[in-house]
């Protein structure tokens, strides 16, 4: 019979069931009222009362419905604000790391124009000095070597007991190499 309760339905879902089924949905509204109290309270009441307590049981679970949903729909809002703010904080974290690299880029471009600006500096207001050599015509030998001049300090000036060099010294050094031959 449609009164008694189905399988795998709760006693809520039952109650809910015969109360909606006489007030909403109207599948039992040929039913009455004095009928439906002993499946839905455990006891016979008159039409009257039954069908007032019916009524105060639908307010309850319309209730119940409501505080449930919210509870669900705040569960739910919480877990979306939650993996927003996820989402969010990655986002974050790859414009700081873009940020970043691009920072260091630009740094590392600002040092290398800085150093070329030194350098074309210095080379514009230097005068180095002339180095005074004899050329010679070297006949080819099979054993020619090649001197590179690089990383010679050229400006720098030490004189302490381990050693002196100042501009003065390696003029006098190259113009020495150069005289060879």
């Amino acid at each position: 019979m449609v009164f008694e309760k189905m399988n795998g339905e709760s006693d809520f879902e039952h109650h809910k069931r015969l109360i909606y089924g006489k007030l909403v949905t109207k599948e039992l509204a040929d039913v009455d009222y004095a009928e439906l109290s002993v499946p839905v309270y455990g006891q016979s009441y008159s039409s009257d009362v039954a069908r007032r307590m019916m009524y105060g049981s639908r307010k309850t679970i319309d209730l119940l419905d409501a505080n449930t949903m919210s509870k669900i729909d705040d569960k739910r809002v919480i877990d979306d604000i939650d993996k927003k703010m996820i989402e969010l904080q990655k986002e974050r974290q790859k414009f700081f790391d873009q940020r970043a690299a691009f920072n260091k880029l630009v740094r590392q471009r600002a040092r290398q124009e800085e150093l070329n600006e030194i350098l074309e500096r210095s080379i514009q207001k230097c005068e180095f000095p002339m180095i005074n050599y004899t050329h010679m015509e070297i006949p080819e030998s099979g054993n020619d070597l090649l001197v590179s001049l690089n990383d010679i300090h050229y400006g720098i000036s030490i004189d302490n007991s381990w050693n002196t060099y100042n501009p003065d010294v390696l003029k006098k050094m190259i113009e020495e190499l150069a005289s060879r031959g």
